[in-house]
């Protein structure tokens, strides 16, 4: 799993300037189709919201899970995928 090898991680985006955290529509981790990045039950705000996160991590290279605004992953399999890599950055370890 991409969260056990370290090539997954869940974004919270909080507003520095209030210390409030960002409408993304739902928080992490909710189970129901809100959380889907491209969800049809956002306000245009919402949505606003979770496209410039988005951006911001694909600028980044990070690959975005599309049933889960906060989740995105980098150097795994669905990384390599997403970019079209025909291999990860990762590896087995065998100790």
């Amino acid at each position: 799993p991409p969260h056990t090898t370290g090539g997954a991680i869940d974004i919270d985006v909080v507003d520095s300037r209030k210390g409030d955290y960002v409408d993304m529509g739902c928080p992490p981790n909710t189970d129901s189709e809100i959380a889907f990045l491209h969800s049809n039950l956002l306000s245009p705000e919402q949505y606003d919201n979770r496209m410039t996160l988005l951006a911001a991590m694909l600028a980044a290279g990070f690959a975005p899970n599309p049933y889960e605004w906060w989740h995105y992953q980098y150097g795994e399999t669905y990384w390599a995928a997403f970019y079209g890599h025909e291999e990860t950055l990762y590896d087995i370890l065998e100790i």
